[in-house]
């Protein structure tokens, strides 16, 4: 059944959680979101990383700055958000 009266605000909704599991009631799900995030994020830096080496001239200490990292950072980090909140 559909609820179209007054929904309670944030501040309410964690108040209830606290009040019935505790402040542990609040972390709830962490872990797995971590088991989610962390590989994600691992394999975004370690692939940025490798992008930034490959647009590298050789015996260059630092990519050049017209080298196409920025677009190639925009566009992945544009991908990944969309894949991670559409799914």
């Amino acid at each position: 059944m559909v609820n179209f009266g007054k929904t309670p605000g944030a501040f309410a909704i964690v108040k209830q959680v606290v009040k019935q599991r505790g402040v542990a009631g609040l972390f709830k799900g962490q872990a797995l979101t971590l088991l989610r995030d962390v590989p994600g994020v691992s394999a975004w830096y370690f692939t940025n990383e490798m992008m930034l080496r490959a647009q590298q001239r050789p015996g260059e200490k630092v990519p050049s700055p017209f080298a196409l990292k920025n677009l190639v950072s925009i566009v992945h980090v544009l991908t990944t958000c969309i894949n991670s909140y559409t799914c």
